[in-house]
């Protein structure tokens, strides 16, 4: 349900809003339809990349293409066991990070091209997302230490405004990406998922285990692809739509 409910989110809210304001759109792995000249046109696809969906909808943005969000939906089996889904994370998140450095290159040219405001959406989105996943432990733990012991030394590392930044940002940024997985599942009209929205820290959980696996990859395997393994569902949900 936990996947469920994160789909519902990137492909009902994210994806969309994204595409409604021509900023780069990190495809999903699902569904991509192309024009075979405008492939030929970016180069086709870096085959050495993990998430080379990623680093294609950045690729279209460079170029000038727009890329659109279809009123449809295809259907995805949830990974059948937790070691699957980590594996696919990490190969995700290993992918965003190559996604990253590779277009962070020359960050001049890339912001000429696409433009100061796409250019820090790009950043937000693959660059800071993808760090948030990887910082996220270290801030939880922190947060908790103080809270517990009022540890002097972890004041010292965020002295004043800065401190009351982090416990603002921990409280209610935290309660807002809740918020809107509820709404994500409002969206869909898949009212049983809403209750699940508040289980979504479990999952930001996990998303570090995989930043982490995906991160010390990247150094000693970097294009190892996690085949994530699939079959477990014997038959379509109703009225399946292409």
């Amino acid at each position: 349900r936990l996947f469920r409910l994160e789909y519902t989110f990137w492909f009902d809210l994210m994806l969309p809003a994204l595409s409604s304001i021509n900023a780069p759109v990190p495809l999903g792995g699902s569904s991509n339809h192309f024009r075979r000249e405008v492939l030929e046109k970016i180069g086709g696809w870096d085959e050495f990349n993990v998430a080379e969906d990623c680093d294609m909808g950045m690729r279209l943005n460079r170029k000038g293409y727009r890329v659109g969000v279809l009123n449809s939906t295809t259907w995805e089996e949830a990974t059948s066991e937790l070691g699957n889904w980590i594996g696919q994370r990490s190969r995700w998140m290993k992918g965003y990070i190559q996604t990253y450095l590779v277009h962070m290159r020359e960050p001049v040219r890339c912001m000429r091209e696409i433009g100061v405001f796409n250019f820090l959406t790009f950043n937000m989105i693959v660059g800071f997302g993808t760090m948030l996943s990887l910082l996220n432990p270290v801030f939880w733990l922190m947060f908790l230490w103080h809270m517990a012991s009022g540890s002097v030394f972890i004041e010292s590392l965020f002295p004043g405004v800065i401190g009351y930044m982090g416990s603002f940002s921990f409280i209610f940024l935290n309660f807002a990406f809740i918020y809107l997985m509820i709404i994500s599942a409002l969206v869909r009209e898949d009212y049983d998922l809403v209750k699940y929205g508040l289980l979504s820290p479990i999952s930001w959980v996990l998303m570090s285990v995989a930043g982490w696996k995906g991160l010390v990859e990247l150094i000693h395997k970097p294009h190892y692809w996690h085949k994530t393994e699939h079959g477990s569902l014997k038959r379509l949900p109703h009225n399946p739509r292409l």
